[in-house]
């Protein structure tokens, strides 16, 4: 891997509705220093002002680009559009992905995020400060088939009211343990992400893209990692509530809606270890045989 320091790097910035939010996170990102970045900020489909607002903004700032998109594409696909704006426009090596409602802690969070990248590393995130002022310790879900399946039907149970097969999903899912993975509000795909896939999967529009970018990686022998080094504030829920006004049901719908596609992805990770396994008891034999 080459010295972090000769990398550019691309911070893509989603914003739907909540361009106040927005503009502070991109400030933040102006202030970064001993980095050389740029800054994609998506208008994910808004229908207020958002794109006026952030286009004049920032029309003085060489370093920031503000492009829209016709209509709300969600979370994956809304950033996607940047990642390929940004490799293509800025020829990054690197593309960080920002939450709108984030604000960066210090002057040298790219650069710590950045001094992270090393080989067999395909993503990295960063300590969170809630807007509370707790922090995110941990941030895990289910990415192992079959807890996957299992998980997914206690949400349809649970979504359509189905008492007793919920319980007993839950009682199922005793036997399965999450796996902690990295938080969606902050996400820096290395250059070795980008040797193996040009974005995310985006077939979700909201929810489940932190477990089947997880998945990604174990796909492609890559690893996920977590730096104390650069800290992030994360306000939470500033986007969702313009989408869904963070009513419980319409929330369900879109994490029925995506947690399908973990499903589909974890499935596919679980067959490719089956000849694995059975090679390795195949072997086992065998050499028991000789002995």
């Amino acid at each position: 891997m080459s010295d972090h320091k000769n990398l550019v790097i691309s911070v893509v910035v989603l914003n739907y509705m909540n361009y106040m939010e927005t503009a502070n996170c991109v400030k933040s990102i102006l202030s970064q220093e001993n980095a050389d970045f740029n800054v994609v900020v998506v208008d994910n489909g808004s229908d207020n002002e958002s794109f006026t607002f952030l286009k004049t903004a920032f029309r003085e700032e060489k370093k920031v680009s503000v492009i829209r998109t016709r209509r709300n594409y969600g979370f994956a696909k809304g950033n996607n559009i940047g990642i390929h704006y940004a490799r293509n426009r800025w020829h990054s090596d690197c593309v960080l992905l920002l939450n709108s409602d984030t604000v960066l802690r210090g002057n040298d969070y790219l650069y710590q995020m950045m001094s992270e990248i090393s080989d067999g590393i395909g993503v990295i995130g960063s300590r969170i400060i809630n807007g509370d002022g707790t922090e995110e310790l941990a941030f895990s879900d289910y990415v192992d088939f079959p807890a996957t399946f299992i998980w997914y039907l206690y949400l349809q149970v649970s979504y359509w009211g189905l008492e007793k097969l919920r319980i007993w999903c839950g009682e199922k899912l005793k036997d399965y343990k999450s796996q902690q993975i990295l938080h969606g509000s902050n996400l820096l795909l290395t250059p070795q992400y980008f040797e193996k896939y040009d974005g995310l999967y985006e077939k979700t529009f909201l929810y489940g893209e932190e477990a089947i970018l997880y998945l990604y990686c174990v796909q492609a022998g890559l690893k996920q990692k977590k730096t104390d080094k650069a800290v992030l504030y994360h306000m939470g829920k500033q986007s969702t509530k313009f989408l869904y006004d963070n009513q419980r049901s319409k929330r369900e719908k879109y994490q029925l809606n995506s947690y399908k596609y973990v499903v589909v992805n974890s499935f596919k990770v679980f067959l490719k270890k089956i000849p694995l396994k059975h090679s390795k008891k195949l072997w086992s034999i065998k050499w028991r045989k000789r002995a």
